[in-house]
Formats: structure tokens, C-alpha cells, sequence
């Protein structure tokens, strides 16, 4: 079998690479060196983010400067309070619909403890006594003491000028109703299962089945709550005086924070 050889002789010279890469395109001009650094300078920019971003709009500054503190002249300021609950609950929204407002004790409210009666006279409630005939020919009679109504007295001279005027009448207010100071520890529920209703069972045994409503991340979150609950109980204490000390170191906080700012 004949086999044939090929000899390659390359006769390059150095000093000539410049006209060679003009002849094959592959030299660079000016203009497109330019174009590769912007390019390279916008690439650069997009991984390398060297420009620190502007602040979100919720950072303590901003606040104050949108809703600065009332002066020592005006009322002190008082922030609401949610004890366990908040507006992102749905009993809350339910609650605010129906009239609640933050920091009101829940049932029926009554009247403010004045009513108005009106009236050209007063009555009067007297002991009188009459004759009663036992008998319907009168031989026999009764005195007895009866409650007489007096709706005909006439009324005094200074009231009589101002007969169209109405007199309020206080009456005390036995509603004995008081806002929750000291939060309810809630209890996570394992099972959607209502009050009275009977719980689907399974198996020979009849053991009852439940639907789990919380996972390991929810029973984690509240566990930390109970427990930043308890650390805040053991400092600021529990009730009124507890919640008094708290606004009051808060009030300290808030102002310490406005003089620095302001300095």
C-alpha cells in the first residue's frame, strides 16, 4: 500500500503580525477598544455592586421625620398596644367592624349614665289615708294607706320661668366591665376539631383522627414568643404598673433617639 507525506514549511515572521491581522480581521481598532471597556465596565458594575443602595423608607429616621414626637407641651404620645392579638388577626377586623376600638373591654355598652327627662312637673309619691267600705252598704269601713302619685304639684319660681328646660337625672353605672390589662396565654390548637363535634375515628380501636393545623416552624415560632413573653413579665413585671414602667422607658428611649438625631 503506497502512503503519501505532506511537508508544511511556514515561512512567519514577527514583524509582519500586524498586516496579517489586518488581512484575517482580526485586528482592533480604537473605537471597538472603547466598546469593550464600557462593556466591560457594565458587566463589571452588575456583579460588583460597589454603590451602597439607598435605605428603605422604614428605618427609625424616616420615621421621625414623617411623624416627629409630640413637644413637651403637647400630650405625651401612646402607642397602641397589642397584647396577643393583632390587626393581622381576623377575629380583631371582625371585632373593629363591630364598633371595638383598641383598649375597650368586649360586651354590651350601655348608656353614659345620664338621662334626660322631660317635664312641666315633678311627681311625688305620698302616704295617704283613705276609708275602704267593707261592705256594700257602708256599715263597715277600712282605713288603709295608700301610695298617692302627686303629678299636680306646682312647680317653684325659678322653675316655673324655664318650663321647656330639661333636667338630666345621673344614674350610676353598674356595667362593672374592665379592659384586659394582663394578656391570656394562648394555647396552639393540634386539631380543627370545634367545640362539640365528634372527632372522626378510624381503625378497630375507634382512635380518633386528627387534622394537624400548626407545624414544627408555627409551634417554634410560638414557643419563642411564650418565651420573649416571659423574659418581658420577669423585667417589666405583669398589670398595670408592669405596662406603666414599659411605656415609660419607651418614652425615655424615643427621645434619647430624637436628641441624637437632632444633633
Amino acid at each position: 500500500m503506497a502512503t503519501t507525506a505532506f511537508t508544511i514549511y511556514s515561512h512567519y515572521d514577527p514583524q509582519d503580525r500586524e498586516l496579517l491581522e489586518i488581512e484575517t480581521g482580526q485586528a482592533t481598532t480604537d473605537a471597538d477598544s472603547a466598546t469593550d471597556e464600557v462593556v466591560w465596565q457594565s458587566e463589571a458594575v452588575k456583579a460588583f455592586k460597589r454603590k451602597q443602595a439607598p435605605p428603605p423608607r422604614f428605618v427609625q429616621p424616616h420615621m421621625l421625620a414623617r411623624n416627629p414626637p409630640p413637644s413637651p407641651t403637647q400630650s405625651p404620645f401612646k402607642p397602641p398596644v397589642f397584647l396577643t392579638l393583632g390587626p393581622s388577626n381576623k377575629g380583631w377586623a371582625m371585632l373593629q367592624n363591630s364598633g371595638w376600638n383598641e383598649g375597650e373591654a368586649l360586651g354590651l355598652q350601655r348608656d353614659s349614665g345620664k338621662a334626660k327627662a322631660k317635664g312641666k312637673g315633678k311627681s311625688m309619691v305620698k302616704q295617704e289615708e283613705i276609708q275602704v267600705d267593707l261592705v256594700g252598704d257602708g256599715e263597715i269601713t277600712e282605713i288603709r294607706k295608700v301610695s298617692v302619685v302627686d303629678l299636680t304639684e306646682e312647680l317653684s319660681d325659678s322653675e316655673s320661668e324655664s318650663d321647656d328646660t330639661s333636667r338630666t337625672r345621673v344614674e350610676p353605672d353598674h356595667s362593672g366591665r374592665k379592659a384586659l390589662l394582663t394578656p391570656i396565654t394562648t394555647v396552639l390548637k393540634s386539631d380543627r376539631l370545634g367545640i362539640g363535634l365528634k372527632a372522626k375515628t378510624v381503625g378497630p380501636h375507634k382512635a380518633s383522627m386528627k387534622r394537624v393545623t400548626h407545624n414544627a416552624a408555627a409551634l417554634a415560632a410560638h414557643y419563642q414568643r411564650a418565651e420573649e413573653a416571659r423574659v418581658r413579665k420577669k423585667k417589666w413585671g405583669s398589670g398595670r404598673r408592669g405596662f406603666a414602667k414599659r411605656d415609660k422607658e419607651e418614652s425615655r428611649q424615643r427621645q434619647n433617639l430624637y436628641a441624637y438625631l437632632n444633633s
